[in-house]
């Protein structure tokens, strides 16, 4: 039984699949989905969700800094770098010891930085420019 506050355990999963297929949707969805703080719930489930959470959250993020220079801002300033670097090195906590679901999330990770990247010769990720979407 969960605590008041808490998120029984699927219900993480669930969330941060759905956010994750969501993120894969159009630029308005992708936007609506910073704009109503989907980067601090996804970063919060990449600092202490499970595995799995860790998982689509950390594809959810990629996807989402893919397509927005302003989004990769945001995860930059929210320490997002940090902790995706920490799963990188397999710093999911104890529950990351089961070695797929570890290397998963540990590949998935190392994607979102490399989203996360784009763009790093057009000079620093500062916030700046006009609509916070990029171009094809």
């Amino acid at each position: 039984m969960a605590l008041a506050g808490e998120v029984p355990l699927g219900l993480q999963e669930q969330a941060a699949c759905a956010l994750a297929g969501l993120a894969n949707g159009d630029a308005g969805v992708q936007a609506a989905m910073v704009e109503v703080g989907g980067l601090p719930a996804l970063l919060s489930l990449i600092r202490s969700g499970s595995p799995s959470a860790q998982l689509h959250a950390a594809e959810a993020l990629g996807r989402l800094c893919a397509g927005s220079r302003l989004t990769r801002a945001g995860v930059v300033e929210a320490g997002g770098v940090a902790d995706l670097v920490g799963l990188c090195k397999g710093g999911g906590g104890p529950a990351a010891a089961a070695a797929a679901v570890g290397a998963s999330v540990q590949a998935v990770a190392a994607a979102a930085l490399a989203d996360i990247s784009q763009g790093v010769d057009d000079g620093p990720i500062d916030g700046g420019g006009e609509g916070g979407t990029e171009g094809d």
